[in-house]
């Protein structure tokens, strides 16, 4: 011990966190409570500067875990006043007690509140800490978060139940000091928790007067509406949530021009008698008789293509067709009130549906016509299907067979029962057909694990108002409706007042232009509905009413917007845009200035209204001449300029083609890519960047680096080539990925469901300008680089050539894989399955499970140990047979995996000591595995296989053993077993997609290896000393 602070070895170690020291001097006998002269005990020292396990050592061995020192400060104090959260918790646990009070009086939630620490704050609370104790100077809890403006501790508090009418010894109750911080949530939420606006402080100031001589006339204006007691009691009502649920949800409805969705939609609405009066007028008239075998050009139909390849063609009726999105509020009997969204046939309007679709709160229903032919029939539905289930988002937890936590609700509608051979049923006038039935079965085989999909098909004429079927039909939508309103926020007297104004005198005012900003919006709320809504009140205002289709959200790059009439958004603007009159007078270039939109809708605010549609990705501002114009890809006819991609110096060449399993997805996107490719060279501002659009076409120069960016001549795939010279290597690699991040970004936000593939092109064949250009598929890359990494070399079949990965995926840019700076992590043995790669674009953000993942396992080393890269230089670049490509990669594994020992001890570790820029996805931790491929896996694996090798196999194969009967969901259709496998085993720090791979090897379930394939990205880039700024667009960033 020495003499000047009176410290023993037990408080150094504690103040260093030296547990294991600590444990040992207590054993020999030193006290591990003994203060210094400052009062400190070790548990201080160890709290103070958040060891944890120090901490929890003391607490095990300490008498008195409360003891203070000479400023009255508890252990919890001093870590609650550093934000130690870890600490603090344990201290709680210990029964740390936490009110008492240091010198000052304070607790430690006063100290959290102070110093903003509110997640312990928080804690604290649930503990069960006394909230309304003051400190010397009079201040309450509640006192320091409303100077201080922390809105969330405040309702939190309030919702606790503290007092909100103490003064502190100043005079100054909490309600003055929010208003003077001009806090003006604050204010709202003291006033909605009952504090009365009239109190006044020791100098007889009330708080609206304070916030007065502060400059806040809004918040004054505020305080001197609610002085009115019965009319502020009103608005604290109106923010109770009622035992009613929302009055209407959407119902949204598809299918293509003709099958009889606007009739549907009328029959609807119409009464009985005047239902008698269109179904004798339906007799006079001529009956709709489509030939089964020659449909007329005129009508809309889906075909299958003659070659065979299952791509669809559109044909519309361009006299009669629904412009943009019809929508109509309305109350039908049998169902109450509903919002009606009928989406049109058209195919240029697809391109901006993924807008309008995504959310499950919602029904859905497919039309499709008896009167077209079987095969079109199926066609058309498994269209729309799979538009549905590309443009909706995977929720979880995931149910059995991977389905979505919040699956859409669908049901098909077979129109034309009255033209086509149905057999009617004369007791009942019901429709029977065994077409719409077979086509029910179908889908149900493809899509049962996707949707909520109806048991039955509604079998109707859409004229008939009475008929069972439309009554079936109702009843349907009714009892829907009911369970999905049931799972929603209940209505509140605030939604009904602000769905009241929209209806009566919003709307009217600003029938016009009924857009205004977010802020606009919340003013108009405040001004005339209740301006005691608080942030939360407002944003869950906007949500109920986009649930029931009264309002139009727009996240704007700005200022977002709010459209009061979502049929003048989606008719009037968006309906006329993409018309088929509005795109055969449109300019062929595509450009058109700010007085030209204003000129084509006059009553608008044309510079807003271009807000709205760059919002919606048809448009975007670029500069022409030194003039601001607007560029819409949709409209440009414009041809190739000749000799853009001739023959040059360039020797360094390589390409991705980017394929969608649904190939008609890609049909209506390319202008949506066309449109984000201008934002991107906007966005970078490099005069040395430069960007040529034409008609499924775009340039893209940086330096001296091109790129090319085409649609098929098919219409089915994007293809992106990059060049540059030789000395630019990786320069090109970077490039072509920043360019691939654009266009696979584009294709997630709007289609999050669907999954795009890599399809790498020829290098070779590039590089020598040959027409057809061999793509190598994620099977072939996937085999070549298990056998030999990513120098093995794959056959093109179309020239009989061999290429190196290496120049396909990376132009020949080994640096690219490695880099000097080597970390000071400790090592940890290869892994056996390393060299797996698998092809797929990088998932955004979101569409990594959320609940598996830890941290981003490729920059936090502390969750992932990267291993040593060990690969296999081939003697010569040819010297590989070709026959490597003909076997299934389930047997390339099973190969390489039996030789993986003989070979790392043979091959040259060309990448020994270096960490990898490029972490190929066998190295990937196993968090990183998209939501889409465990839905994929969990479809193969949920259901039992007759030889065992399903889901709990595979659990034990992963070590989950113990676990299993715990994370079994029995019968439960709400769980997945394997999703809560996977979920279970990716909290592991150490585990890897290619031990996953490696595991269903082992089960020897070549099935879901082969489905995973393609879902599974081919490798992710990790930040590296090497920096490219092509596009200034942050690499390290993008895939991070």
């Amino acid at each position: 011990m020495t003499r000047k602070n009176s410290e023993s070895g037990v408080h150094w170690a504690a103040r260093q966190g030296h547990r294991d020291i600590i444990e040992f001097l207590h054993q020999h006998g030193l006290s591990i409570s003994t203060p210094n002269k400052a009062g400190d005990t070790p548990m201080h020292l160890a709290a103070k500067q958040g060891h944890v396990k120090t901490v929890e050592y003391l607490c095990q061995h300490s008498t008195d875990v409360n003891q203070i020192n000479e400023d009255g400060e508890t252990s919890l104090h001093l870590a609650v006043m550093r934000g130690h959260l870890d600490v603090v918790r344990s201290l709680i646990n210990a029964s740390s007690n936490p009110d008492i009070a240091d010198k000052h009086g304070c607790t430690a939630l006063h100290w959290a509140l102070r110093r903003h620490h509110s997640a312990i704050a928080i804690m604290l609370l649930q503990y069960g800490c006394n909230i309304d104790t003051v400190d010397h100077v009079g201040e309450a809890p509640i006192h320091i978060v409303s100077r201080e403006g922390l809105l969330s501790m405040a309702q939190t508090l309030c919702a606790f139940g503290c007092k909100v009418e103490i003064p502190n010894k100043l005079g100054q109750y909490p309600l003055h000091l929010a208003a003077r911080s001009g806090h003006m949530e604050l204010v709202r939420c003291l006033c909605l928790a009952g504090c009365d606006v009239e109190l006044r402080n020791k100098d007889g100031i009330t708080a609206e007067i304070s916030a007065l001589a502060q400059g806040f006339n809004e918040m004054a204006n505020l305080l001197n509406k609610l002085r009115n007691v019965h009319l502020r009691e009103e608005y604290i009502s109106q923010l109770i949530p009622s035992t009613k649920p929302i009055s209407k949800i959407k119902l949204k409805m598809f299918g293509h021009s003709g099958v009889g969705k606007s009739t549907f939609i009328d029959s609807l609405k119409c009464g009985y008698f005047v239902s008698w009066f269109r179904r004798s007028v339906g007799s006079m008239s001529p009956k709709n008789t489509r030939n089964k075998k020659n449909d007329s050009m005129s009508q809309s139909v889906i075909e299958l293509n003659s070659s065979g390849t299952n791509n669809l063609q559109f044909e519309t009726n361009y006299e009669i067709y629904t412009h943009g999105i019809d929508v109509q509020q309305l109350n039908i009997s049998g169902i109450g009130e509903i919002s009606l969204w009928e989406f049109s046939g058209h195919e240029p309007y697809y391109m901006i549906y993924d807008n309008f679709i995504g959310n499950t709160n919602c029904l859905h229903l497919v039309f499709f016509s008896l009167s077209d032919p079987y095969d079109t029939q199926v066609q058309q539905v498994q269209f729309w299907l799979s538009f549905l289930q590309s443009r909706i988002p995977v929720h979880e937890p995931l149910g059995f067979g991977g389905k979505s936590g919040k699956a859409a609700r669908v049901a098909l509608v077979a129109t034309h029962a009255d033209s086509s051979s149905c057999h009617r049923v004369s007791a009942t006038g019901e429709y029977v057909s065994s077409e719409a039935t077979s086509v029910l079965r179908t889908m149900q085989l493809k899509f049962a694990k996707i949707f909520d999909l109806h048991e039955t098909v509604f079998v109707l004429d859409a004229h008939v108002v009475g008929s069972p079927a439309l009554k079936a039909l109702k009843n349907y939508v009714a009892h829907h409706k009911n369970k999905v309103t049931q799972g929603l926020p209940k209505s509140t007297g605030f939604l009904e007042g602000v769905c009241s104004h929209l209806s009566t005198t919003w709307r009217k005012s600003r029938c016009c232009f009924p857009v205004m900003s977010w802020k606009e919006f919340i003013d108009l709320v405040h001004s005339e509905v209740n301006p005691l809504a608080g942030e939360e009140h407002m944003k869950e205002l906007i949500q109920q009413l986009q649930i029931m289709g009264e309002v139009v959200y727009i996240a704007c790059e700005n200022d977002d917007v709010v459209v009061l009439d979502p049929t003048w958004l989606c008719v009037t603007i968006l309906g006329f845009l993409l018309s088929q009159e509005n795109l055969e007078q449109s300019r062929v270039t595509g450009i058109y200035s700010g007085d030209d939109i204003q000129l084509l809708y006059p009553e608008a605010d044309g510079q807003k209204l271009l807000k709205i549609l760059e919002a919606f990705q048809l448009c975007t501002e670029c500069e022409t001449e030194g003039e601001i114009e607007y560029e819409f890809p949709r409209f440009n006819l414009v041809e190739s300029v000749e000799g853009l991609w001739n023959a040059s110096q360039y020797t360094v060449y390589g390409g991705v083609r980017l394929c969608c399993q649904h190939k008609y997805l890609m049909t209506t996107l390319f202008s949506r890519l066309q449109v984000n490719l201008r934002r991107a060279i906007k966005e970078n501002g490099d005069p040395d960047c430069y960007l040529y659009q034409w008609y499924h076409g775009s340039k893209y120069s940086s330096g001296l680096l091109e790129g090319l960016i085409t649609f098929t001549d098919d219409e089915t795939a994007y293809e992106i080539k990059v060049r540059g010279p030789a000395t630019l290597k990786p320069e090109c690699f970077f490039f072509l990925e920043d360019l691939l991040t654009i266009a696979e970004q584009m294709f997630s936000d709007v289609c999050p469901g669907a999954i795009m593939e890599r399809h790498y092109l020829s290098c070779a064949q590039l590089k020598s300008h040959s027409k057809n250009v061999y793509a190598y598929s994620p099977a072939i890359i996937i085999n070549a680089l298990v056998q030999d990494g990513v120098y093995s070399t794959v056959t093109n079949k179309i020239t009989g050539a061999n290429e190196t990965l290496l120049n396909i995926i990376f132009f020949g840019a080994a640096e690219v894989l490695m880099f000097s700076h080597r970390s000071s992590l400790p090592e940890i043995p290869s892994l056996n399955f390393q060299n797996i790669a698998l092809n797929k674009p990088r998932m955004p953000h979101s569409l990594t499970s959320p609940s598996l993942a830890l941290h981003n396992q490729q920059i936090n080393m502390n969750n992932q140990k990267l291993s040593q890269r060990r690969k296999s230089l081939p003697s010569t670049i040819t010297s590989p047979t070709n026959n490597k490509t003909q076997s299934s990669p389930c047997q390339i594994l099973q190969d390489f995996y039996s030789k993986l020992s003989q070979r790392r001890e043979s091959s040259p570790a060309i990448l020994h000591d270096q960490n990898p820029v490029v972490v190929l996805v066998s190295d990937l931790h196993a968090s990183q595995l998209p939501l889409l491929s465990c839905q994929c896996l969990c479809a193969i694996l949920d259901t039992p296989d007759s030889m065992g090798r399903d889901w709990c196999m595979l659990g034990v194969l992963l070590g989950m053993t113990d676990k299993l009967p715990k994370l079994d969901p029995g019968d439960n259709p709400a769980f997945s077993p394997t999703a809560c496998i996977m979920s279970e085993w990716m909290k592991r720090p150490d585990t890897t997609l290619g031990q996953l791979l490696r595991r269903l090897l082992e089960l020897e379930r070549t099935d879901a290896i082969e489905t995973l394939m393609p879902t599974l990205p081919l490798f992710r880039v990790t930040p590296v000393c090497l920096k490219h700024n092509f596009m200034d667009l942050n690499v390290n960033a993008n895939y991070d």
